[in-house]
């Protein structure tokens, strides 16, 4: 045998091992489950990257080459920490419950990329339940990650899909899910009995009476104006009159709602007084985005009622006249006021676009459209118990009104007022009120409308 026909027999031995490690790969990597991808026909890529229950809170977007994500799992971490860059890391809200955290990257290379505007959550049975989640962003040059942190979540389902809802740019809606995932928080748990409306309930004086409750309706802000689909968010809608001494009155409001099912599930809706994408408050109407789930006989909701108009003059407290800050200014002020036990003042005022780098700067930031808007600081020196703060009147040194835009942190001390000047205004003249807040409770069934 010479030596050419040796060699030959020596490589031939390693075509086996090699031709196996090569299937090994191949089985290993073809088999890999990456993260679930979806094209939208703008071009954007949205690519599903975490869904865990945890009670973490954070998030890291990772840059590296799309086989390195991919294959992330079989490569050793003292490799892949050298392939893999973190381009920014968010953390949102308190860590004090398990929550359902998921992520989505999104990319689009052909111009502006669709975003996910709403969250639903579907059980076995097809019930739809939709809550209000708390969402953020990381951005990193054309790219971005969206964060959606749900608290709220039907318990009585071993299984959940997720169904991420796009607004396209034409404005229809569409649902890039679903996304299967197991439900930790599955049990038995006991039903609670509805009670029928109307319900009547009193406290202090005053009557509120829950009229209607409808969930389900695809009539929400939000979804005004697109053409009909499965996809579009759907809204809750309750409806309270209110009366003293039997007779009707209309100076009271909805302040706050909360609602709370018989599996340990309670939030509380974002309203806001002059409208708004999230949901809209008015006297005693309010709607709000997120469509309540079928799966539960009945909701408990906890409603405050606030009054806000038909004040004595002694529940009104004018301060004194308050000068505008020149542009790009802030102004302490010193403005005080007793009530109840409790003292409140006026902190501060700022100018349009002012920077304030203290203690504020979360509080008295703007973040709207609006031009002209100033914003006063207030604080209450202890904790406010029932007392609310309750703007009554705003004008400039002629009369004409200023708007009220936003009242941000009204159920804590540290709060802030976003009034709209009017042209020409220089002077600030206000007229306050603290009532106390009206509480009342209800356990009802919702009327649901179909998809």
């Amino acid at each position: 045998m010479n030596e050419e026909t040796k060699r030959g027999i020596r490589r031939a031995r390693w075509v086996p091992p090699f031709v196996g490690i090569l299937l090994v790969i191949l089985v290993v990597f073809t088999s890999t489950q990456h993260a679930p991808t979806v094209r939208l026909p703008d071009g954007t890529e949205f690519r599903l990257t975490m869904a865990a229950f945890t009670n973490s809170y954070s998030y890291t977007r990772k840059l590296a080459p799309a086989w390195v994500l991919r294959y992330s799992k079989f490569i050793p971490d003292f490799i892949e920490r050298r392939l893999v860059k973190g381009a920014g890391t968010i953390g949102m809200g308190s860590p004090a419950g398990t929550n359902l955290m998921v992520a989505f990257d999104v990319l689009n290379t052909n111009g502006r990329p669709s975003r996910i505007s709403w969250l639903r959550i579907r059980d076995t049975d097809d019930n739809a339940f939709e809550t209000y989640g708390q969402r953020g962003e990381i951005s990193s040059g054309s790219a971005f990650s969206q964060i959606w942190v749900v608290s709220e979540l039907p318990r009585r389902t071993q299984k959940l899909q997720l169904e991420p809802l796009v607004m396209l740019p034409d404005g229809r809606w569409t649902n890039i899910g679903p996304f299967q995932i197991a439900n930790p928080f599955f049990g038995k748990f006991p039903q609670w009995k509805p009670k029928p409306l109307p319900q009547a309930r009193t406290n202090d004086g005053l009557t509120a009476t829950l009229t209607k409750l409808i969930a389900g309706s695809p009539t929400s802000s939000v979804a005004q104006g697109a053409p009909a689909s499965p996809a579009n968010p759907r809204s809750t809608r309750m409806e309270f009159s209110f009366s003293e001494s039997g007779k009707p009155v209309d100076h009271y409001r909805i302040h706050h709602l909360a609602i709370a099912d018989a599996t340990g599930n309670k939030w509380s809706p974002y309203l806001n007084i002059n409208g708004g994408r999230g949901g809209w408050s008015t006297n005693g109407a309010t709607e709000f985005l997120g469509a309540l789930w079928p799966g539960e006989d009945a909701w408990k909701i906890e409603l405050q009622a606030l009054r806000n108009a038909d004040f004595a003059e002694t529940e009104i407290w004018s301060p004194p006249v308050i000068p505008l800050p020149n542009a790009q200014t802030h102004d302490d002020l010193t403005n005080r006021f007793e009530v109840d036990g409790l003292s409140i003042h006026l902190a501060n005022i700022e100018a349009p676009g002012v920077e304030v780098t203290d203690s504020w700067q979360s509080i008295v930031r703007y973040w709207g459209q609006e031009s002209s808007v100033y914003a006063l600081g207030v604080m209450f020196d202890e904790d406010m118990r029932d007392r609310r703060l309750v703007l009554v009147g705003a004008e400039d040194q002629r009369g004409k009104p200023f708007k009220l835009v936003e009242q941000r942190g009204a159920d804590y001390p540290q709060q802030a007022l976003f009034l709209q000047a009017p042209n020409g205004a220089t002077e600030l003249h206000l007229k306050l009120a603290f009532p106390k807040l009206k509480k009342f409770e209800y356990l009802a069934h919702p009327k649901f409308i179909a998809e």
